[in-house]
């Protein structure tokens, strides 16, 4: 034994040797680049913290005209200056830090992000710029006026620089304008690969630049004049939304446009949910409706950031008017890589219109940007009589095959899912069609021609407008021929309130879904036409 460990130990000094030129990204020091040397290379890795050093540019003469202070929410205050640098210690992936700057009576503060400049002499060489890698690009390096600087780290060791510049006698006001866009999309059609995204202008948000507050008008835009902004500088903005800080640069004398990306952070991916009470069917999100079953949601996160991960997500459900409702709010954690929650819109009081929206949270506690699901929940047929959708101001008549004219109640509230297709148009229009010969049934309810080449003024659907011109003109051939004589599961209805007998029936019916948001009967669907086949 005592052979085989000096052997070992011979082998470990002649092949295990130190390692030179290894490459450590200094923002992500858990990234290396190096090559083993020959067969074998001992690496030993140790971690320390993160940290935000903010001190005083090198580069520059004038570095001792005041001090910089980091003031947090919670917990003792932080100074520096010219002779000792401030130090923040540990560092919080994607939140805001603002520094604020005290310089001497007539100076002003100069910032810039410096990270990687490795030995801190205030210019980054083409080594320094090469350990950064591919990183290089996602640092802004403009330099930005004014006495307070705010920086959202994104690496562990960011490094910021500041100086002082005298303010000069000029009195001439700068202006400082722009628009603030929202970028973003539905999480059913970032799950489903779409590239649907659209900026859209946010109207009435708070806007702090260089300490000054504007708002923005009904388009988006903004603007403030002052004597703190001159010409061709760069200044600190912080824009909040929805109660969510997000920062950038804006130039003065030139109109800015700024985005603030939706999906900055996470992307809720496969998107999916399935009915627990039918066997776990998938469930189309274009006619998820409110019924009294059990639903099942899931969806996965990829994180789009350094350092973050989606510790929780919270689900709220909203109004058509855009009110979020007290119950039901879930909060949930993943469990083994998924976000998973189960509800019951009828028990929950989930109403037609009503909408549900996704937002994350980190694993530092900070909140992120709601994400619209992108579905809306309709009415459950099986919740309301079908006399209820002849309610409609879209059309008072009713075209019927035979010599019926009388009131009738279908019968098929809790029957209707057999022969209800609610994929038409998107989701918008529904169809019921039932004891009609399968040629037909299928021309009824996709629109296609089955004999007639003509058009129907109303619906457009060719075998429709053959069965109503049958009608008109007492055609019973066409009737007989569009109907399934040997049909077992034609329906009985009810002729009038008062006389009530069996009689057979074949039946289409259309309806529209109401999608207008501002209608009192959003989400609701109203009888468009329908045609019935008795004898």
């Amino acid at each position: 034994m005592d052979q085989i460990a000096t052997m070992y130990g011979r082998l470990m000094l002649k092949y295990f040797r130190p390692i030179e030129g290894i490459n450590i990204n200094p923002t992500l020091p858990g990234e290396l680049n190096f090559n083993p040397f020959e067969t074998f290379s001992e690496l030993t890795v140790s971690y320390g913290t993160s940290s935000l050093t903010v001190m005083a540019d090198p580069t520059f003469e004038i570095r001792n005209k005041g001090s910089v202070a980091y003031i947090p929410g919670e917990g003792e205050s932080q100074t520096g200056n010219s002779e000792n640098p401030l130090i923040i210690s540990p560092l919080e992936q994607n939140k805001m830090y603002t520094i604020s700057g005290a310089p001497d009576a007539g100076y002003r503060m100069v910032w810039k992000d410096w990270s990687g400049d490795i030995n801190r002499d205030g210019r980054l060489s083409r080594e320094e710029v090469d350990n950064l890698g591919e990183y290089e690009a996602n640092f802004d390096r403009k330099t930005v006026a004014g006495n307070f600087f705010t920086y959202v780290p994104s690496y562990d060791h960011p490094l910021i620089y500041y100086s002082f510049e005298p303010k000069g006698s000029s009195t001439a006001k700068g202006l400082v304008s722009g628009r603030v866009m929202l970028r973003g999309r539905n999480i059913l059609n970032l799950s489903g690969g779409q590239d649907i995204s659209s900026d859209k202008p946010l109207m009435g948000i708070s806007l702090d630049i260089n300490g000054h507050t504007v708002y923005t008008n009904e388009k988006g835009e903004f603007e403030i004049e002052h004597s703190d902004f001159r010409s061709n500088e760069y200044h600190n903005i912080i824009i909040t939304y929805k109660g969510i800080n997000y920062t950038g640069h804006v130039n003065v004398n030139a109109f800015t446009n700024i985005v603030i990306n939706e999906y900055d952070a996470f992307n809720p991916i496969n998107f999916e949910a399935h009915n627990l009470t039918d066997n776990n069917s998938v469930i189309d999100f274009r006619i998820i409706d409110n019924r009294d079953a059990n639903y099942r949601f899931r969806f996965e996160v990829e994180s789009l950031k350094q350092g973050i991960t989606a510790a929780k997500a919270i689900i709220r459900f909203y109004s058509k008017n855009g009110v979020v409702k007290n119950e039901p709010i879930f909060e949930v954690t993943p469990q083994n890589g998924a976000f998973t929650f189960d509800f019951n819109p009828s028990t929950s009081g989930i109403v037609p219109g009503d909408e549900m929206t996704v937002q994350f949270v980190d694993q530092n506690g900070h909140l992120y940007l709601e994400h619209n699901a992108g579905f809306t929940f309709k009415k459950n047929l099986d919740t309301f009589s079908l006399l209820s959708s002849f309610k409609t101001p879209l059309k008072p008549a009713v075209d019927l095959v035979g010599n019926i004219d009388a009131a009738f109640d279908l019968g098929l509230a809790g029957k209707a899912e057999k022969y209800l297709d609610k994929t038409g148009k998107k989701g918008t229009e529904w169809t019921i069609a039932f004891g009609f010969d399968k040629e037909w049934e299928n021309s009824l309810s996709d629109g296609s021609k089955v004999d007639d080449e003509k058009d129907g003024e109303n619906s457009k659907n060719p075998a429709a407008e053959e069965l109503k011109d049958a009608a008109k003109d007492n055609n019973m051939s066409v009737v007989d021929k569009s109907v399934n004589q040997k049909n077992e599961e034609k329906k009985s209805a009810s002729i009038t309130s008062d006389l009530k007998f069996g009689i057979s029936t074949s039946l289409y019916l259309r309806m529209t879904v109401d999608e207008d948001p501002a209608s009192s009967g959003y989400g609701d669907a109203y009888f468009e036409e329908m045609i019935m086949s008795a004898t």
